[in-house]
């Protein structure tokens, strides 16, 4: 008689790999022009805008006002635009370069709550969604 060492076995290894995800940032949920979030001027840091997760920011503007909106952010880690609408939902001026940072100027002809858009229109990097800092001047009259 002979002695055979160990046991016939098989094995089956299934890797499902993690679907990335998109941090919220601290002023979500602003996700729908009925949801804005509301914002001052000044510089706003630490936002991210994600694939399919528009973000919308609403101020409050009067006629004569001159708002100026800067995105800053790394162009690489993903396209972003930044659009501006008057309290009628028309957009009355947008950014949409191919390059880091964004920036538009819009004199108010009628007062009212302006919508500002931030759109991530194309994923380039390795993460997941880009980060940015908005800055929002407003200056008196």
């Amino acid at each position: 008689l002979g002695t055979v060492d160990g046991n016939d076995y098989s094995m089956t290894i299934t890797h499902t790999p993690s679907t990335p995800v998109c941090a919220d940032d601290a002023f979500e949920d602003n996700d729908t022009f009925v949801t804005p979030t509301a914002i001052t001027t000044g510089t706003h840091a630490a936002l991210r805008s994600c694939p399919s997760d528009q973000d919308f920011y609403s101020i409050a503007l009067v006629a004569g006002d001159v708002i100026t909106v800067s995105l800053t952010f790394t162009h690489s880690e993903g396209d972003i635009d930044v659009y501006l609408a008057d309290s009628t939902g028309t957009i009355v001026t947008s950014s949409e370069t191919t390059t880091d940072n964004e920036s538009l100027t819009h004199t108010v002809v009628t007062g009212g709550t302006f919508l500002i858009l931030v759109n991530f229109w194309e994923e380039f990097g390795v993460t997941v969604g880009n980060d940015y800092s908005m800055t929002i001047t407003v200056p008196s009259p």
